[in-house]
């Protein structure tokens, strides 16, 4: 417009750019579809149609659908109903080279997360964009940092380094193996000091060819603590020289140390860094994944591209012939990359696997009734066997029928106690009936 008496515009300067930052989530917020909070399968079905031993699950995108994101989920046992401690997954959020090669079929076969191999090459390693690096403060007291690795033969390199950029660490976890040993270390520098420390332990390892190796490292009120396969390694605990490890500004790189040297080779999968220390429990839990005897897959990531607002996935229960009885488990959402976020409702599922394989008994006469042969008015002793399971407490039905020459059984009301119910207790194995003089027939229980 025209500027009023006394006034001029200037020629330069008449505009400026105001820049709105992304806000209510325009990425997504992810949850599960409260239809399916509640999941049933069974192991043992009838036919090959019989389709119970599947279920799904499905993802929700709610707010905005910007962009692609990654999302990962896991199963763990009804023991962590609110799952584990909040983690970094490095390998969900990292930006990896075509050097870096993505090995699915090498992953543990009852896993769905990636398994990538790092050549060793120039430049085969990942970085972490800083908004996922997990600092707190610039200092880091308390974690858990585990990774599950199957490193080729003399590997000496860093799993994940973090530098600030001019030649100088903050953070490290190392591994090196030769035929007969493996090394694990912490490379860190602490609280107002510019030394680089190492801490680290060796324990007598052969390692086998395509056999994974989980190595855990925990830090927490400035002990140092290495575990592999899930046990403590000898002469594994350290103390740190300080009262915490210095983070700040920096590089995070997974598969190299600084500069991109120092380079791992091998396979990685599921290296993730656990804001505090984790329990004994929540350890075997990490390692061991007793979830995998009896489902599958117990982990896995899901793509959503720009504008997609659902994704489903398939559980599937796994046949064995032991007798269980039903069996519980927690489906939980832990990770995500690419700007949305997990919500805090509705990221949680319960899926109970029924019981399988006769968990309350299969039942039958241990053999002929004593005696075999009676004059009427005597008593007989027959025994019914409970064998498999004994869980819970089981009604078997019986009734007595008399035997004809044409091969049809005729009821009888011969006998005060021709038929009846047997009630067999919790891990009660056997029963007797009394005062019977023919044959009887077993013909329904529950």
């Amino acid at each position: 417009g025209s500027p009023g008496p006394g006034g001029q515009l200037a020629e330069t300067n008449l505009q400026v750019t105001v820049m709105i930052p992304f806000n209510d989530d325009p990425f997504g917020v992810f949850i599960l579809d409260p239809e399916c909070l509640e999941r049933e399968v069974a192991e043992d079905v009838l036919s090959e149609d019989d389709m119970s031993y599947i279920t799904n699950f499905t993802i929700l995108r709610q707010q905005g659908v910007f962009g692609d994101v990654r999302l990962g989920w896991e199963i763990l046992s009804s023991e962590f109903p609110a799952g584990l401690p909040p983690m970094i997954d490095f390998l969900l959020v990292g930006i990896f080279p075509t050097t870096v090669h993505l090995q699915q079929h090498m992953r543990h076969h009852h896993s769905g997360t990636d398994a990538l191999y790092f050549t060793g090459l120039e430049g085969a390693f990942g970085t972490v964009n800083p908004k996922y690096h997990p600092s707190r403060n610039n200092t880091i007291a308390n974690f858990t940092f585990s990774a599950w690795v199957m490193p080729n033969a003399n590997t000496n390199g860093f799993i994940i380094a973090k530098d600030d950029g001019n030649g100088s660490i903050y953070y490290g976890v190392k591994i090196q193996t030769n035929e007969s040993h493996v090394t694990l270390s912490l490379h860190y520098k602490t609280l107002g000091s510019n030394a680089t420390y190492i801490a680290k332990t060796t324990v007598m390892k052969y390692l086998e060819e395509s056999v994974w190796l989980h190595l855990l490292i925990i830090l927490e009120d400035g002990i140092i603590e290495f575990y592999l396969d899930g046990n403590a390694m000898p002469r594994g605990i350290k103390s740190l020289k300080g009262e915490a490890i210095t983070d700040g500004p920096g590089i995070l790189r997974i598969g190299a140390g600084i500069n991109g040297n120092d380079r791992f080779t091998g396979l990685m999968q599921d290296v993730r860094s656990y804001e505090r220390k984790l329990t004994l429990e929540e350890i075997y839990e990490l390692h061991a994944m007793p979830a995998k005897s009896d489902l599958h897959p117990i982990s896995g990531y899901l793509e959503f591209r720009q504008g997609e607002t659902n994704k489903s996935f398939i559980i599937s229960a796994r046949d064995d012939n032991d007798e269980e009885g039903e069996e519980l488990f927690i489906l939980k959402l832990v990770s995500v990359y690419g700007g949305a976020r997990i919500s805090e409702e509705n990221t949680t599922a319960r899926l109970t696997i029924q019981k399988s394989d006769n968990a309350n008994g299969l039942f039958g006469f241990t053999g002929a009734c004593i005696p075999e042969i009676a004059e009427e008015g005597s008593t007989i002793s027959c025994v019914v066997e409970r064998t498999r399971g004994a869980l819970d407490y089981v009604h078997v039905f019986y009734t007595i029928s008399q035997i004809e020459t044409d091969g049809i059984n005729y009821l009888v009301d011969d006998f005060a106690n021709a038929s009846g119910t047997i009630t067999f207790l919790p891990w009660q194995r056997s029963e007797l009936l009394f005062e019977v003089s023919l044959p009887i027939i077993i013909y329904n229980c529950n």
